[in-house]
């Protein structure tokens, strides 16, 4: 089975990515390549995408500077991204086309460009995005279990489908030499997100308090200002930091984003966690798998988890940010205990959410529709 896999692309990964390589004189399968090996969204990619296989093309979709190369070597004199991507399926011939970005195309433009004997499927967990859409597919897969309801009841099937582990990650999760006591990565968002804020916040305020540990909080933000005095030179000196608060700006480090994220998780004893709003009593973001896959200890708060996921067996819960605050003191004195977690951990994401696992899942899925 081959499949057409359509990744949305997350700018602040783009700039980082391209700070970081030198690309313009790459061609498409060396840009893919190199897109590929920094594992941007790795536990999301289909096994034969991500190996880079004969029956797996990955697109990053709204990535103008990699589309635009290939319409270049495949002589298509066009700077349209969808006349490109369509092309670019009409070239590779895929038996599924796979969506994680819905929104940006129309019924109609699906009808004219996909073969009717290509299925369709798209995946999505994010509660913002126009459910409409969805209909327009054989399947809805997403890893929020509030989201599967019967197709009877929203007009559109859903399938719970989970990030798999990344074979990448196995040489991280051995390293023994782990200096930062505690970290965090993600958005200090100004919707969506004030539950985690808070918490960021006291954190943060913990860091200013324990200069002795070495705790690193990366947080992706966008600084919002207010300007008093809109006149060059002096504007700059009468203006105000709207958000985020000052102890974020002033306390936290840089988001770290692919395979530089893979590095600090190796060097990491605690990777802290906490589940968004809109997910409510459901814990299923990515860090689950990327913190247990990189061999660290995850301090996450009490919920429900996916399949598998045992607290106190696998990783370790807190009732709220005093619980939270006394369990990292207690997990960095108790070496032993906080390291067996950790490896059980790694194993069972290793052993129940593997690459494997989770293509021939997606086969099922596909064979069942």
């Amino acid at each position: 089975m081959k499949v057409f896999q359509v990744l949305n692309i997350y700018q602040p990964f783009l700039v980082y990515f391209e700070s970081k390589y030198a690309v313009e004189n790459l061609s498409f399968q060396e840009h893919t390549d190199l897109l590929l090996k920094d594992r941007f969204h790795a536990l999301h990619i289909l096994k034969p995408c991500l190996d880079n296989s004969g029956d797996g093309l990955l697109v990053l979709w709204g990535y103008e500077k990699l589309q635009q190369k290939w319409a270049k070597e495949h002589g298509l004199n066009t700077t349209d991204l969808k006349e490109i991507m369509f092309a670019q399926v009409k070239h590779f011939k895929p038996d599924v086309f796979y969506n994680f970005s819905t929104d940006d195309f129309s019924k109609e433009e699906l009808d004219k460009h996909l073969d009717s004997s290509i299925t369709r499927i798209c995946w999505s967990a994010a509660p913002f995005r126009n459910t409409a859409f969805f209909k327009l597919y054989k399947t809805r897969l997403t890893n929020y279990p509030e989201d599967v309801l019967p197709k009877e009841a929203v007009g559109f099937r859903n399938d719970l489908f989970n990030p798999a582990y990344d074979i990448m990650m196995e040489d991280y999760a051995m390293n023994e030499h782990r200096p930062i006591d505690l970290f965090f990565y993600g958005q200090y968002a100004e919707r969506g997100f004030d539950n985690r804020n808070r918490r960021m916040e006291r954190l943060l305020e913990f860091k200013r308090n324990n200069p002795d540990l070495n705790i690193q909080l990366c947080l992706q933000y966008r600084l919002k200002e207010h300007i008093y005095v809109n006149i060059p030179y002096v504007r700059r000196f009468l203006r105000r930091v709207d958000f985020p608060p000052k102890i974020v700006w002033k306390y936290a480090s840089s988001p770290v984003y692919g395979i530089q994220l893979y590095e600090m998780m190796s060097q990491s004893k605690i990777v802290f966690n906490a589940g968004v709003d809109f997910t409510k009593n459901h814990k299923v973001n990515m860090r689950n798998f990327e913190a247990l896959g990189c061999g660290a200890h995850m301090l996450s708060d009490k919920g429900i988890y996916p399949k598998g996921f045992e607290a106190g067996k696998h990783f370790t819960t807190y009732e709220n940010m005093d619980d939270c605050l006394e369990k990292i003191h207690y997990l960095l004195k108790n070496e032993q205990e906080r390291k067996a977690i950790a490896k059980a951990g790694h194993e069972m994401i290793k052993t129940q959410y593997s690459k494997e696992k989770q293509w021939n899942e997606f086969k099922q899925i596909v064979a069942s529709l």
